[in-house]
């Protein structure tokens, strides 16, 4: 009977031991359990981040297009307009007579060559204003 008892008792200790392992392992597991959900929410928070960032860079890249689109046709508009003022100053030197308007003419003309085909709107400006008074000013 005592080795029985000692058969029976250590059997005992065996499946304490198991019970407690499979506690210890189902806290374990719980832990992780608790972590991976912690880490899904976290990606689906920052999947969520990266959809806005994206959205946005969408829409900036957009806003960006469509500037540069409205950039290239402000450009076009002043080479057009340019163009047509180099053509009506040299009309209008062609045509002047008076010594004075032939020189504010060439000093038009001068500014404008020396900035370029795509000289600033306000130098186009002022070289237009110079030319329409000095027209003006001829036509009287």
């Amino acid at each position: 009977h005592d080795r029985i008892h000692k058969e029976y008792l250590q059997k005992m200790e065996d499946l304490e031991r198991e019970r407690t392992v499979l506690e210890e392992d189902k806290v374990q597991v719980d832990r992780y359990k608790q972590l991976l959900i912690k880490q899904r929410d976290i990606m689906i928070a920052l999947t969520s981040r990266l959809n806005e960032r994206d959205d946005t860079i969408m829409k900036l890249q957009e806003e960006l297009d469509a500037y540069d689109r409205h950039q290239r046709m402000m450009e076009d508009v002043l080479d057009q307009k340019t163009a047509a003022f180099i053509h009506l100053q040299r009309v209008a030197m062609e045509q002047a007579t008076n010594p004075d308007m032939k020189a504010r003419l060439v000093q038009c003309e001068q500014a404008l060559t020396a900035e370029g085909a795509h000289a600033g709107a306000s130098i186009a400006d002022a070289a237009n204003d110079e030319v329409d008074t000095t027209l003006f000013s001829a036509a009287e």
